[in-house]
Formats: C-alpha cells, structure tokens, sequence
C-alpha cells in the first residue's frame, strides 16, 4: 500500500486553492510524484478557515547498495553505510546491501557461479535502482565488484535502471579512475548511470572514531547523491507506468 505527502495548508476553498493545488502538482509531478485527483477533496463545512488537504500516494523505492569490498570494516563499506543512511532518511526508501562476504564468490562460468546467480538475482531483481561502491586499486574498480557485476544476469539486471557510484581512494585525486571505468562498464550493461558520483580522496582523514564524516562538502556530496537517485527513480517509475498504460 503506497504511503502519502500531505500537501499544502490552504485556507479558501475556491480558485486561489485550485491555483496552489495546480502549482504543487506541477512540482511535484516534475519529481515523478502523481497527485490525486482535485475531487478527492471536498469543501469545508467550517467557513472560519480549517485548513484544507489534498494526499499524494508516493511509490515505494528499492534500491539496492553493491559493496565492493570484502572488508567489512574498510572505508568502502563505511562510506557506502554512511550514503545508504541518508538514503533510508527517505520515507519509503528501502536499501538492501549486498556484501560479497555473504557470497562463496566464483567467475562466470564456473560451477560455483550458478547458485552465486541465483542468489544475487534473487536479491535484486525487485530493485528500481542501484548503488555500485568501490576502493580504487591500481587505478581501476575492484575485482570482487566486477565478479559481481559479471554473476548478475545476461542481460544484467540492472539494464535500464538507474545506477549511483561511490569510489573511494587513499590518495589525493580521489577514485577518479576508479569510477570512470565503473561507468564505462555500467552503461556498456545498459544502465543509467547518474552524474554526481562521489568521489572520496584521502578516506583515511575523513571519518572520526565513530564513523562520522568530517568533510562537510563531501557530506553535502553524499547528500546530493541521495536525492539525486531517489529523485531520478521516481521519475523513472513514474515513466515506466506510463509506458505501461
């Protein structure tokens, strides 16, 4: 059952409560978000001014978060925590993890490979988008991502979703090379790879004991990563009914 916003606090009934309603249903329709017709509502019996409402059903959001790491307790997976926070911070908003630990990982091909499939597709084939979370080694994404990647399905799964990426690097350029080869290949596998990838330079100076960011633009980065997905994916779920229709 979808959940709803509440929108507006209008107090005439009339045309200045049809233009406001019109203008946030256009806003929010940019979003991806479908309004509720006009006449759902009905007027106020209170004629001193009780606030009037109108509900916007919102469609839940399943996203699932790769990591990229075997390192439970690395900076990969701390960082990937610390997006995947901001991202439950949504109402309706779930992300599941997938860890590569809870895998007996195997190359395609391999007998070990099938049962690794099945469950990885079991996993997120209910997912309306994804988030692809990397360490930079020797220049490039990890191995035990592109495993990964390469046991999700042929077509993979994720074609013609929408895919965020976190790179995370020692050094001071960052996960620059990282994640450019991570988005060359997630758009070779027909995903739509978002812009505002995060990048993490020097990820060894930027968290404290208790895993807080110190950084506070690379905090707002996160931030803006997480609205940019949940925002992308309602518009793309909204245009995938559509099509439907």
């Amino acid at each position: 059952m979808n959940s709803f916003i509440v929108i507006g606090t209008l107090q005439r009934w009339g045309e200045d409560q049809a233009l406001q309603v019109e203008l946030a249903r256009g806003m929010l329709a940019e979003c991806g978000i479908q309004v509720q017709a006009p006449g759902a509502m009905a007027p106020s019996s209170d004629l001193s001014g009780d606030p009037m409402t109108e509900t916007i059903p919102v469609p839940k959001i399943h996203l699932v978060a790769v990591a990229g790491s075997v390192r439970r307790d690395g900076y990969t997976r701390r960082f990937l925590d610390l997006l995947m926070d901001v991202l439950r911070a949504y109402p309706d908003v779930t992300v599941d993890c997938i860890d590569p630990c809870d895998f007996q990982l195997a190359f395609p091909g391999e007998e070990a490979s099938i049962p690794l499939q099945d469950a990885l597709m079991a996993r997120a084939k209910d997912a309306d988008g994804f988030i692809l979370s990397t360490p930079e080694y020797h220049g490039s994404y990890s191995s035990v991502l592109k495993v990964l990647i390469d046991n999700m399905g042929y077509p993979s799964i994720m074609e013609g979703k929408p895919v965020s990426l976190l790179g995370i690097a020692a050094g001071r350029l960052g996960a620059i090379k990282s994640l450019e080869h991570l988005r060359s290949v997630s758009s070779h596998l027909g995903a739509i790879v978002l812009p505002y990838p995060v990048s993490v330079a020097e990820a060894h100076t930027k968290l404290d004991d208790a895993g807080n960011c110190l950084d506070e633009d690379l905090t707002e980065l996160l931030h803006k990563c997480a609205e940019q997905l949940v925002r992308y994916t309602r518009n793309h779920q909204r245009k995938q009914t559509q099509k439907e229709r």
